[in-house]
């Protein structure tokens, strides 16, 4: 009979290694290592007739949207894989579009913004954006349009539909001259909306003008709204809605706000592979709304309004990023 002893070998000394570092570009006009969906601004202008964003959004996979006012005009929201708005990132050319307030994105301060957008990118889970507010549910991405078209042309639209709802506008791009190029949108919304005095009229212009030389871009965009909304946003008992299916507990209340959005762009491409984007951009609004107190107690409605008022103002510069957003 042999005995057996187990042989035990010498451990190695730990070691460190220095593993290389791995960077996540965001590039847009790229494939990204998120799940993204391409609105190119053919398939915008195709869909578009002047509702809400948030209703063209709810066409896509994972997005549901809904309004205020019952139609697809004032205050509507969004929501994506169930995170809302607040927690959505979303820019325009790289810059934040969500509001210091609540960090909420609302593109009724903006009418008509998809008449001027060369492309939207929708990003489902958190993305890749570098700015603004964190992209829990993911991003909605936008970017201004193209100025490099060869010829000029000139566009007027006009549109009419239910509960006294209409578009107009009228847009001009010059076209590349030389290397000078400009882009000027004007709009008008407005509708009676489906619940009583759930009426919005808005208004907005885009104008956008770029300087190209061989490897620099220069770009000024200017983006201004208004709007002014009857508020419709308490909830209607059923018993309501049993006699009146249009009825809105809210009283004789508005809202008026104004919002504006100033970007600098340039575009720089030292050698054929590289390109360096930067940016400096300055955001405002200002506005108010009413609310009937009474309203909301569930209490006969009084003369007294109380009248919030809101204002904020943000700037700064994007920091460098490859790709190009810059059209």
């Amino acid at each position: 009979m042999q005995n057996s002893r187990a042989q035990t070998q010498p451990t190695a000394p730990d070691t460190a290694r220095t593993l290389p570092e791995v960077q996540v570009t965001y590039q847009a006009e790229r494939r990204t290592p998120v799940t993204f969906l391409d609105l190119s601004g053919r398939e915008l202008e195709r869909r578009s007739v002047g509702q809400e964003p948030s209703f063209l959004l709810a066409e896509t996979p994972g997005i549901t949207a809904y309004s205020d006012a019952g139609s697809t005009q004032g205050y509507a929201y969004f929501r994506l894989r169930g995170i809302d708005q607040t927690r959505i990132n979303t820019t325009l050319n790289g810059v934040p579009l969500n509001e210091p307030e609540d960090q909420g994105a609302y593109f009724s301060n903006y009418p008509d913004l998809l008449n001027s957008i060369s492309k939207m990118q929708v990003q489902r889970g958190v993305g890749t954006t570098q700015n603004g507010t964190a992209s829990f549910g993911g991003s909605i991405q936008l970017f201004s349009p193209s100025l490099r078209q060869d010829s000029a042309s000139a566009t007027v639209g006009l549109g009419y539909g239910s509960f006294n709802s209409y578009r107009a506008f009228a847009e001009y791009a010059s076209g590349l001259r030389g290397r000078k190029a400009l882009y000027v949108r004007a709009s008008q919304l407005h509708s009676d909306g489906y619940k009583d005095r759930s009426a919005n009229t808005s208004r907005s212009a885009f104008v956008s003008g770029g300087l190209f030389y061989d490897k620099t871009t220069w770009k000024l965009n200017v983006l201004a709204g208004h709007q002014q909304n009857q508020l419709a946003w308490l909830g209607v008992p059923d018993s309501v809605l049993a006699v009146n299916r249009r009825a809105n507990v809210n009283g004789p209340e508005n809202d008026r706000f104004d919002q504006g959005l100033v970007q600098f762009q340039n575009t720089w491409q030292p050698t054929a592979g590289t390109v360096v984007n930067t940016s400096v951009y300055a955001s405002f609004l200002k506005g108010n709304y009413d609310f009937d107190l009474n309203s909301f107690l569930g209490l006969p409605s009084k003369a007294e309004l109380y009248n919030y008022a809101f204002q904020s103002s943000f700037w700064g510069p994007t920091r460098p990023t490859p790709g190009s957003w810059v059209a």
